[in-house]
């Protein structure tokens, strides 16, 4: 089973775009705006500590650098991909729920 992620774009400046996990050694592709839901398949931690999610667009940051550390996307959703079935899991306001599990 693999999850799916639904995120929003909670940024004012919106999200930036990127080819690769790293944010300084890959290529801006583009940007999401405030409010854009998307869908990823896949997260990691970058070498910065930072969370970034791969899009069908490219990868994209839960929160921006530095010591505030403001949101860029938020989890809206996490769903679990089987072979051909969807298996929906609520996510907290409070807290994000994944894969049926408190973080």
């Amino acid at each position: 089973l693999r999850p799916k992620y639904r995120l929003r774009i909670v940024c004012q400046e919106g999200a930036v775009v990127r080819d690769g996990i790293e944010i300084d050694d890959c290529t801006s592709v583009g940007t999401l705006e405030m409010g854009e839901i998307v869908e990823a398949r896949d997260r990691c931690v970058n070498s910065s500590g930072i969370l970034r999610y791969c899009t069908q667009r490219g990868w994209v940051s839960e929160q921006a650098r530095g010591q505030r550390r403001e949101p860029i996307a938020e989890v809206v959703s996490v769903s679990t991909m089987g072979d051909s079935e969807e298996i929906p899991h609520k996510v907290d306001e409070d807290k994000r729920v994944e894969l049926g599990m408190d973080d």
